[in-house]
Protein backbone atom coordinates (compact mmCIF):
# COMPACT_ATOMS: atom_id res chain seq x y z
CA UNK A 1 0.00 0.00 0.00
CA UNK A 2 1.43 3.35 -1.00
CA UNK A 3 1.67 6.20 1.51
CA UNK A 4 -0.78 9.06 1.30
CA UNK A 5 0.20 11.59 -1.33
CA UNK A 6 -0.35 15.27 -1.84
CA UNK A 7 -3.71 14.90 -3.56
CA UNK A 8 -5.22 12.69 -0.86
CA UNK A 9 -4.08 15.06 1.90
CA UNK A 10 -5.50 18.05 0.01
CA UNK A 11 -8.84 16.27 -0.36
CA UNK A 12 -8.90 15.64 3.41
CA UNK A 13 -8.07 19.31 4.03
CA UNK A 14 -10.92 20.34 1.73
CA UNK A 15 -13.35 18.02 3.56
CA UNK A 16 -12.20 19.42 6.93
CA UNK A 17 -12.69 23.01 5.77
CA UNK A 18 -16.18 22.25 4.41
CA UNK A 19 -17.19 20.57 7.69
CA UNK A 20 -16.31 23.75 9.58
CA UNK A 21 -19.28 25.48 7.93
CA UNK A 22 -21.85 23.07 9.41
CA UNK A 23 -22.63 23.89 13.06
CA UNK A 24 -23.43 20.31 14.06
CA UNK A 25 -20.30 18.96 12.37
CA UNK A 26 -17.83 21.66 13.34
CA UNK A 27 -16.29 19.28 15.89
CA UNK A 28 -15.58 16.80 13.12
CA UNK A 29 -13.97 19.43 10.91
CA UNK A 30 -11.82 20.81 13.71
CA UNK A 31 -10.80 17.31 14.81
CA UNK A 32 -9.80 16.40 11.28
CA UNK A 33 -7.93 19.70 10.95
CA UNK A 34 -6.11 19.09 14.23
CA UNK A 35 -5.06 15.63 13.08
CA UNK A 36 -3.85 16.88 9.72
CA UNK A 37 -1.91 19.76 11.25
CA UNK A 38 -0.38 17.51 13.91
CA UNK A 39 0.87 15.32 11.07
CA UNK A 40 2.19 18.37 9.23
CA UNK A 41 4.05 19.63 12.30
CA UNK A 42 5.58 16.20 12.86
CA UNK A 43 6.71 16.08 9.24
CA UNK A 44 8.31 19.52 9.60
CA UNK A 45 10.09 18.49 12.78
CA UNK A 46 11.30 15.07 11.62
CA UNK A 47 11.68 14.91 7.85
CA UNK A 48 11.22 18.20 6.01
CA UNK A 49 12.85 20.68 8.37
CA UNK A 50 11.42 23.94 9.64
CA UNK A 51 13.01 26.10 6.94
CA UNK A 52 11.66 25.06 3.56
CA UNK A 53 12.88 26.78 0.39
CA UNK A 54 13.56 30.08 2.16
CA UNK A 55 9.99 30.66 3.31
CA UNK A 56 11.12 32.25 6.58
CA UNK A 57 9.47 29.46 8.61
CA UNK A 58 6.03 30.73 7.54
CA UNK A 59 4.58 27.32 6.67
CA UNK A 60 5.72 25.81 9.96
CA UNK A 61 4.28 28.63 12.06
CA UNK A 62 1.05 28.58 10.06
CA UNK A 63 0.71 24.86 10.77
CA UNK A 64 1.30 25.49 14.49
CA UNK A 65 -1.28 28.30 14.56
CA UNK A 66 -3.85 26.20 12.69
CA UNK A 67 -3.27 23.28 15.06
CA UNK A 68 -3.76 25.47 18.13
CA UNK A 69 -6.87 27.17 16.74
CA UNK A 70 -8.46 23.87 15.70
CA UNK A 71 -7.83 22.46 19.20
CA UNK A 72 -9.48 25.55 20.72
CA UNK A 73 -12.53 25.06 18.49
CA UNK A 74 -12.62 21.35 19.30
CA UNK A 75 -12.47 22.10 23.04
CA UNK A 76 -15.27 24.64 22.72
CA UNK A 77 -17.53 22.25 20.83
CA UNK A 78 -16.81 19.15 22.92
CA UNK A 79 -20.43 18.88 24.13
CA UNK A 80 -21.54 18.23 20.52
CA UNK A 81 -19.31 15.18 20.10
CA UNK A 82 -21.79 12.30 20.25
CA UNK A 83 -19.52 9.54 21.55
CA UNK A 84 -18.26 11.58 24.54
CA UNK A 85 -21.73 11.82 26.14
CA UNK A 86 -21.06 15.19 27.77
CA UNK A 87 -24.66 16.38 27.95
CA UNK A 88 -24.83 18.96 30.73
Amino acid sequence: MKPWGRIEIRVLELIASILLFFPKRIWLGSGLTAGLMAGAVMMYLTMIGIKVKGDGDAFFYTAIATLILSLIILWGKKKYIPFLNLSY
